[in-house]
């Protein structure tokens, strides 16, 4: 994680078990972030849903689509 003039830059892997990426595959994809400082959760961050609904309906999820290396420079 990396604080910007915006706000937040994070980067992460996740490890796919059962599937295998293609250039093109689409993935349905949330992230959720909870800021709690012990007293319960205070704020909330999401990457697509805004219904708060998404803990229990993966309709809300957002569209996650792979791309390959060189399109994104890494």
């Amino acid at each position: 994680m990396k604080k910007t003039n915006k706000g937040y830059l994070v980067e992460a892997r996740i490890q796919l078990h059962s599937l295998t990426p293609k250039t093109g595959n689409v993935l349905g994809f949330e992230l959720q972030i909870n800021d709690n400082q012990g007293g319960g959760k205070q704020n909330v961050a999401k990457w697509n849903d805004t219904t708060n609904e998404s803990w229990r309906n993966t309709s809300q999820y957002g569209i996650l689509t792979f791309v390959g290396k060189n399109k994104l420079g890494h």
